[in-house]
């Protein structure tokens, strides 16, 4: 498990195991989700079209870019890394497939787990809608960046604001003239066309 490259496997399913641990533990307890600099373009809190769906009011945004950013969130990837990684190393240790078949195995398994969670993912966040706390009620809210926000006019990003103890997600655009990046702790200020957000870099 620990030598040769059984070794590559073992580390992918650990790391990825873990991160997709601590990430779920927090979005759960309603915690920030972001590790500050260490997000990728992160995409939302989701992964493939398990975000889809706001967690909020059912805003949904299909942009091309924003799917792009989505399928590169770091639970994305960690869901990927844990899955091909120790299906990799079943493949590799147990039914001694090979270095070759393994790897296929091991991509094959990844995709697979994004899909998967992604589609749990999408169950939480509907039941979470049912809910039915208003929109309105992230006006004056606090929250971070989770897909980067483009400069005013430019596009459409999303954020992540806690709202009843619940860390709820939404499409946001902003009036600065800077973007927003991923972790960028931010203020609400109001709620615009289509139930998007319209937000501020948080003083402080």
């Amino acid at each position: 498990m620990f030598s040769g490259d059984a070794l590559w496997f073992s580390i992918a399913g650990i790391f990825g195991t873990a991160i997709f641990g601590v990430k779920t533990l927090m979005l759960l307890v309603g915690g920030d989700s972001d590790f500050g600099d260490f997000d990728s373009a992160d995409g939302a809190d989701g992964m493939g079209d398990g975000l889809d769906a706001d967690a909020g009011d059912g805003n949904v945004d299909h942009g091309l870019t924003n799917t792009i950013l989505e399928l590169l969130s770091v639970q994305t990837l960690a869901a990927f890394t844990m899955g091909g990684g120790w299906l990799g190393l079943v493949a590799f240790e147990t039914l001694k497939l090979g270095t070759t078949l393994s790897v296929i195995a091991a991509v094959a398994g990844g995709i697979g787990m994004v899909w998967f969670v992604g589609k749990l993912f999408r169950l939480a966040m509907k039941l979470q809608q049912s809910d039915n706390i208003p929109i309105g009620r992230a006006v004056g809210e606090f929250g971070r960046v989770q897909v980067p926000v483009p400069a005013a006019g430019q596009g459409t990003g999303r954020v992540q604001v806690v709202i009843g103890g619940r860390s709820r997600e939404f499409n946001a655009v902003t009036e600065t003239g800077d973007r927003l990046s991923i972790g960028t702790r931010i203020r609400v200020r109001s709620v615009g066309a289509g139930n998007r957000l319209l937000v501020e870099p948080a003083a402080g």
